[in-house]
C-alpha cells in the first residue's frame, strides 16, 4: 500500500519521524484493526499503531501498547 493510499484510508498519522519517501515511522492511536475505519482514535489511546514506511510503500506495521513513564516513578 502506499504513503497516499494509507493518507486516505486512515487519516493524518498522530506523529511521524523520518522522510515517507524514503524511509518513515508514522503513529496512529488505537487499533490496526480499527484503522481503516475511524483513523486516529483519540478516545482510544491506550494502544497504538507504528507503521513502517520505505520509498513511499507500507512495508509492516506493529500494534503496541505505549509504556506509562509516570507509573514507573516513585514518590520520594
Amino acid at each position: 500500500m502506499s504513503a497516499e493510499a494509507l493518507l486516505f484510508l486512515s487519516g493524518e498519522p498522530y506523529y511521524t519521524s523520518g522522510d515517507a519517501s524514503r524511509y518513515a515511522h508514522w503513529y496512529y492511536l488505537g487499533s490496526s484493526l480499527g484503522l481503516a475505519d475511524y483513523g486516529n482514535q483519540y478516545y482510544n489511546s491506550g494502544n497504538g499503531v507504528d507503521v513502517y514506511l520505505v520509498a513511499g510503500q507500507v512495508t509492516g506495521w506493529v500494534d503496541y501498547i505505549p509504556s506509562d513513564v509516570l507509573r514507573r516513578r516513585r514518590l520520594p
